[in-house]
């Protein structure tokens, strides 16, 4: 049986079980690394696809199992990104005194870091556009002299802006998760407080994460 990896959107291989059990050994695929065997389109954690969480050690290569497809590319070893210190009670602190303005300005700041996480999250994008939509609703709701006239185009255009809001932070939410996941560290990210307090909540999440970790750093300092 051959395998192929997946590395940064391009496919590596054929390998042979004993390549990718060396290669996880070594450090060169991890086994959450997506991987598939010859002749199946589905692809799945390398842990899952040779059915074992730990690679046992591999018998030495023969001829035919170092005729592969190329060296993988080495993995992205730069610290992943540190989402922003902000106390949660602060942000929802803000977001109510400045009528929710606040709370445009930090779901902003964390879709960036979210892109950093995730090049292939896409919320900044949305959550402009929801603002231009919800700011559209706002000069016409102010400035037409007649609002009753356009009070339809109105209402849709802040339906609209709270549509793609919600895409973006449910967007947000799936990065941030994989995100954690992929660090090992536990995280579960409620979809009702998702929708209701929305970057306040994921706030409050990296604020315990954050506390828990400093935590354990002081123990294993003072402990050691």
């Amino acid at each position: 049986m051959r395998y192929f990896i997946l590395r940064n959107g391009e496919q590596y291989g054929p390998y042979s079980k004993v390549e990718v059990q060396r290669y996880l050994r070594t450090g060169e695929i991890y086994p959450g690394d997506l991987g598939r065997s010859q002749g199946i389109n589905q692809w799945l954690p390398v842990s899952q696809l040779l059915g074992t969480g730990a690679p046992p050690l591999p018998s030495p290569a023969t001829d035919s199992d170092s005729a592969s497809g190329g060296h993988l590319p080495p993995h992205d070893t730069s610290p992943a990104p540190e989402p922003p210190g902000l106390h949660w009670a602060i942000a929802l602190l803000l977001a109510v005194l400045t009528l929710g303005f606040f709370g445009w300005i930090w779901s902003l700041v964390l879709a960036r870091w979210v892109r950093r996480a995730d090049p292939d999250n896409r919320a900044k994008l949305l959550l402009i556009s929801a603002l231009a939509a919800s700011i559209g609703a706002i000069t016409m709701l102010l400035s037409t002299p007649n609002r009753l006239e356009h009070v339809a185009l109105i209402a849709l255009l802040q339906f609209a802006a709270v549509v793609l809001f919600e895409i973006a932070i449910f967007g947000m939410r799936a990065s941030i998760l994989q995100h954690y996941e992929d660090l090992g560290i536990p995280l579960s990210l409620n979809s009702a407080e998702t929708f209701f307090f929305n970057v306040v909540y994921f706030q409050f999440k990296f604020n315990r994460i954050h506390h828990a970790q400093s935590t354990t750093q002081w123990m294993t300092v003072h402990h050691s």
